[in-house]
């Protein structure tokens, strides 16, 4: 993580700063504020890699697949979005936003792997799980918990927009801001799945999908939109910092994103599987 926020960091600063100036500016950078985030991004990958090697010794399964894979796929992203918010939110220069925002993300997002881990163990559903009482209010519960972090996510994402910086490269600034503003709009889709009872439109809830992501074949998936549009947060600003030079390119990368996110959602919504 350090070794890569220090290349992205470089990178992003105007030629004209001296080496020495970049290396210790960005070492601050690095150590100020961002350490919390960076370390919860690489517990979150040990334990996926921990439950990957459990595996072949555990038989529970859950809706017809492994229990571990729902965890393994949760704690991955998690560590991908952690870890990119760890690069991302020193640039703002904000340590005590950083600070605040790094106890949100920690709280929220590591109570609910953690309680999608002991689900799994249990054999049992993490979400929509309708069996007792417990179920429901979990699951209510870890709603209104998401929709917070989302939304203290969007108030990053403004300070984003707002920040005038010209030492950053304009193509990555400009990726970062459609990465934070797609990843909102599609964490919120989540909240579409949740009305639907569930992540399939047109079929059952157990249904034949691709190995691991699980993704329906035959029906509409909720999920394939949500986990396209939530990671732009990654893809967006790859692209802004390796491929595209100029802005204008950015903002249509952007634009094409969020036109093909909502192309995959509507097609889930008409029920239409990978498969057709």
């Amino acid at each position: 993580m350090s070794s890569l926020t220090n290349t992205v960091a470089s990178r992003a600063h105007a030629p004209s700063t001296s080496s020495t100036a970049q290396a210790g500016y960005w070492s601050r950078w690095l150590t100020d504020s961002h350490r919390g985030m960076g370390a919860f991004a690489l517990a979150n990958l040990a334990v996926a890699i921990l439950l990957v090697a459990l595996v072949p010794f555990v038989s529970i399964e859950v809706m017809g697949a492994h229990a571990l894979s729902k965890p393994i796929k949760f704690l991955l992203s998690t560590a991908l979005f952690s870890g990119a918010m760890a690069i991302y939110l020193p640039m703002l220069r904000r340590p005590r936003l950083s600070r605040v925002y790094t106890w949100i993300t920690v709280l929220i997002l590591g109570i609910e792997v953690i309680y999608i881990i002991v689900q799994a163990f249990r054999g049992v559903r993490s979400h929509f799980n309708t069996v007792d009482a417990f179920g429901p209010a979990v699951f209510t519960a870890m709603g209104i918990g998401i929709s917070l972090f989302t939304l203290a996510t969007l108030f990053v994402g403004f300070r984003f927009i707002r920040l005038r910086r010209a030492e950053l490269s304009p193509t990555l600034l400009t990726g970062i801001r459609w990465g934070i503003l797609l990843f909102v709009l599609f964490a919120f889709e989540g909240g579409m799945i949740g009305a639907n009872g569930g992540h399939i439109v047109g079929g059952p809830e157990a249904t034949i999908g691709l190995p691991f992501l699980g993704w329906s074949l035959h029906h509409g998936d909720l999920r394939i939109a949500h986990f396209f549009g939530m990671h732009a947060l990654q893809v967006l600003p790859l692209l802004g910092y390796f491929v595209l030079r100029k802005r204008w390119m950015m903002h249509l990368a952007g634009g094409l994103y969020l036109a093909l996110g909502l192309a995959v959602l509507l097609f889930a919504l008409a029920g239409r599987g990978l498969l057709g």
